[in-house]
């Protein structure tokens, strides 16, 4: 059994929580490669994914998002009186 602790998962990403989603996305990935192909993997994806990212074996790249010039819509427009 894996056991991966946040001290292995910050050592290959800025945050554990990056490292979480790097892993889901990978175990996505290997879900459907899977699905797909006859290839079996002994583990489940998501330990297969921890496994991998904690190696240092997944090369994945930090994009930075563009944040929009327009004023974002208010969720709870003020009513009109």
């Amino acid at each position: 059994m894996l056991v991966v602790t946040p001290e292995d998962l910050s050592k290959v990403t800025p945050s554990k929580y990056m490292a979480c989603v790097v892993a889901a996305k990978y175990a996505r990935k290997l879900h459907d490669q899977k699905r797909e192909t006859t290839q079996f993997i002994e583990e489940k994806v998501t330990t297969e994914s921890l496994r991998r990212l904690c190696a240092n074996d997944l090369n994945f790249e930090i994009v930075s998002r563009r944040m929009s010039k327009k004023k974002p819509k208010s969720l709870f427009p003020e009513a009109a009186s």
